[in-house]
């Protein structure tokens, strides 16, 4: 019954010490930020202000409001997010009448890899498009600079394991010639 309650109460420790410590990497970046947003600049570059600075100031919000242009930044912000928005709505909306509607064949499999698209996340399809892209572009004007490129660096890597061979032939050649030059010196 002891060692029960025992484990029961180190259970809750160890529970409780996971999830502080969890909720702190959670937490530090933000609260890091929060702490330099409301230094001044003369406690930021002062190694023993770390946490808390000597003197509290709004001069860090003033600075990018106007040197982003916030405003402006958050209109541009709400006007490009309502418009795909809706523009997203819509198309799905016609999308969703036209499952609703119209049966043809293959039209669950249709629909099972538009839920699939959803139920998988974006971040998941995201690092192989990425590898894709950065590898090899799409249009016309890449094709030609990605396949003139292959050539090009194939023709350096010729050349060069040429140059390497030929190098390697003169090391030989003149080990060869020194080798020989000792002989024809022993005998002699």
């Amino acid at each position: 019954m002891r060692l029960n309650k025992l484990l029961a109460t180190g259970a809750k420790l160890v529970r409780f010490g996971l999830l502080v410590g969890i909720g702190f990497i959670i937490l530090y970046p933000l609260l890091r930020q929060l702490s330099a947003a409301v230094m001044h600049p003369d406690d930021m570059y002062d190694l023993t202000v770390n946490w808390i600075p000597r003197q509290l100031t709004r001069l860090n919000f003033e600075v990018a409001w106007k040197m982003l242009d916030y405003p402006r930044a958050l209109v541009n912000t709400v006007g490009v997010t309502v418009l795909l928005s809706t523009l997203e709505l819509a198309a799905t909306m016609i999308i969703g009448y036209g499952f609703a509607r119209w049966r043809y064949p293959g039209s669950n499999l249709v629909f099972a890899l538009v839920i699939l698209s959803i139920v998988i996340p974006p971040q998941m399809v995201m690092v192989p498009l990425m590898w894709h892209n950065n590898n090899r572009t799409f249009h016309i004007k890449g094709e030609f600079i990605w396949h003139f490129s292959i050539k090009k660096s194939r023709r350096k890597i010729k050349q060069r394991n040429q140059t390497k061979k030929s190098q390697l032939r003169e090391k030989l050649m003149s080990i060869l010639l020194i080798s020989i030059s000792m002989v024809t010196i022993k005998t002699k």
